[in-house]
């Protein structure tokens, strides 16, 4: 047998001439663009829903098309922005993570008063975990230099701990982070039963233990922090279209409210800035003179642009307390 002998000197000789179709590497091209707009299509849809009328009529029907063939395809939890639109919309971090900022020499005066909060905590369900969590942790970090970590999970409440045991995991994530002012958000979640961790029922919605039996639960939730010398901020919901919802919400926002007040701490009311000039259901915004869509379609959760209008309305109450920055 004859022996093959090669010489590392030589190049070895291949068919392939490094020449590639373009129709291969247009179809390439399309296939990935295809994967990317099914994988972003609910927060393409949702970012489409909040824009003004003429965007909206041309973007809308493409995006729920992309929506409807993406669910099919990877369903995902239609409260929440995909896990990756959260990376590429908060930048420089994502959900629950801590965010480093340098902090701020202490503000000279003669009165004696609280100190400014320079490291925040903000907590919550959806709304907090989407684009009005994200924008108003920018806003704090940008606009008032604070350091500021968010946690949120989608579909949770103070209702549920056999959920998500907001309680024990809150003041666990507090106890690392140390915040001088927490941000909370629920409400949306609660207006159910009271299921205690071991699944069992403490008060059934609608009873009159309920109402006792939640305000507790919202003490004590404020009073963790306050016990770890944190100051608290307690949000509110929004109005919803639904009107039996509505009274639900609108009743449970007056507890919160009710403890919040017995507990000196801040309640940031969303109702007002969320209802037209008569208190009724808001569905558009109008901006500069350009009208979006304000709310999803389900009348209960925020649009792009409603989002981020309500998150700026939580900065400035919280800015008005605490005067972070001049206005």
């Amino acid at each position: 047998m004859k022996k093959i002998v090669i010489d590392k000197y030589i190049p070895v000789k291949t068919n392939y001439d490094g020449y590639t179709p373009p129709s291969i590497a247009i179809m390439g091209g399309w296939i990935c663009a295809l994967f990317v707009a099914l994988f972003f299509a609910r927060d393409l849809h949702i970012y489409a829903q909040g824009q003004n009328a003429q965007v909206r009529t041309g973007l809308s029907q493409g995006t729920s098309a992309l929506q409807n063939i993406s669910n099919s395809l990877l369903p995902q939890d239609q409260n929440a922005l995909n896990p990756a639109m959260q990376r590429l919309y908060n930048k420089d971090y994502r959900l629950g993570t801590q965010l480093t900022m340098p902090e701020q020499p202490p503000i000279q005066t003669t009165k004696k008063r609280k100190r400014q909060p320079k490291r925040v905590l903000v907590l919550g369900s959806s709304s907090m975990s989407g684009v009005q969590g994200a924008h108003l942790g920018k806003l704090l970090r940008k606009n008032a230099n604070l350091t500021v970590s968010r946690h949120a999970k989608v579909g949770s409440s103070l209702a549920r701990p056999d959920f998500y045991n907001w309680p024990e995991i809150a003041v666990g994530l507090n106890t690392r982070f140390k915040a001088d002012l927490v941000i909370a958000q629920f409400v949306g979640n609660d207006c159910q039963h009271l299921i205690n961790s071991d699944k069992s029922i403490e008060a059934r919605y609608g009873s009159y233990d309920w109402e006792e039996a939640y305000k507790r639960r919202v003490k004590a939730f404020i009073r963790n922090f306050q016990s770890q010398n944190a100051q608290v901020a307690m949000v509110g919901m929004p109005i919803v279209r639904s009107g039996s919802f509505r009274k639900k919400i609108a009743y449970a926002n007056r507890l919160v409210q009710q403890v919040s007040k017995e507990s000196n701490v801040q309640y940031i009311s969303l109702w007002e800035k969320s209802s037209t000039p008569k208190g009724n259901y808001k569905a558009d915004l109008t901006l500069n003179g350009q009208t979006y869509r304000f709310r999803q379609e389900d009348g209960v959760h925020l649009s792009y642009m409603g989002a981020k209008y309500i998150a700026n309305h939580i900065y400035d109450e919280l800015n008005q307390k605490h005067r972070w920055t001049s206005e």
